[in-house]
């Protein structure tokens, strides 16, 4: 398999939150993740200089640069909101967008995964597995924009094509995310951005060691307790108009999820 296409797992198959959790309908956890954005957009607002432009249209989230909403009328709300839809890289669908587990997958079927996040968060990809270890897909050396912080207000398609696994079997793959703001990952070091030979911004090296060891500190965090996503798929199954079938508009096929720390991970599943 090519080193650019992710197998198997770009499954995803989301982690229910067990009892009342479940119940939160589809426009509790959209009015939510308004909240969250809306007020985190205007935080980023009034903080020009929290986000920095890297090489291949990577950005870097400083949180010490990060300046909340000073209006005692809007407290901060916590927690962070993620939506996830899927679009075909293949095929007279092409260019399509799908809803991860509502779409019938085929053998080998190739896509991209798209975020919009409700805070500055940093994304890894986790492959699981039935019987092997879990590995890590991303963020990874050879992709410079598999870094970046994904900013409220700007829907982000993620770096890298991926291809389900030439067999019948449904998929497994963990996505983890961290807030810009949060401790885990600590990139507010001197000389975290630095000029490459080409004259463009990229991340220090060392800064991208402390970036993986932090997202793989926050996903193992996470998992030990429990920071599962309250997410909208039992009421999507129920929900006519978000649609199993390839949509122009990624607004029928989004997968909404609400966590209420500052990481998480939602697991999804993809069938064939």
């Amino acid at each position: 398999m090519k080193s650019y296409i992710l197998s198997a797992a770009a499954a995803l198959a989301v982690a229910l939150v067990p009892g009342a959790a479940q119940a939160q309908k589809r426009a509790e956890l959209e009015a939510q993740f308004k909240k969250l954005k809306d007020y985190n957009k205007k935080a980023l607002d009034n903080s020009p200089e929290a986000i920095k432009g890297l090489k291949d249209g990577a950005k870097f989230f400083n949180r010490d640069k990060f300046n909340p909403v000073t209006d005692p009328n809007v407290p901060p709300p916590t927690g962070l909101g993620v939506k996830v839809w899927a679009e075909l890289a293949d095929g007279p669908n092409q260019g399509k967008y799908v809803h991860p587990e509502k779409y019938k997958w085929h053998p080998k079927e190739r896509f991209y995964l798209w975020f919009e996040t409700s805070v500055p968060v940093y994304v890894g990809l986790y492959q699981n597995y039935q019987e092997q270890p879990t590995r890590k897909v991303l963020p990874d050396e050879k992709y410079p924009a598999s870094y970046s912080a994904v900013v409220p207000g700007t829907p982000y398609r993620f770096p890298i094509k991926m291809e389900m696994d030439d067999n019948l079997h449904k998929e497994l793959m963990s996505i983890v995310l961290v807030a810009g703001t949060s401790p885990d990952i600590n990139l507010n070091k001197p000389q975290v951005v630095v000029m490459d030979p080409s004259g463009q911004q990229v991340l220090d090296k060392g800064a991208k060691g402390d970036f993986v060891k932090g997202i793989d500190a926050a996903y193992q965090k996470a998992q030990k307790e429990g920071r599962k996503f309250i997410v909208s798929v039992q009421d999507d199954t129920q929900n006519p108009s978000i649609r199993p079938t390839p949509q122009t508009s990624p607004d029928d096929v989004t997968i909404i999820a609400i966590g209420r720390e500052n990481s998480g991970y939602i697991q999804l599943q993809l069938f064939k």
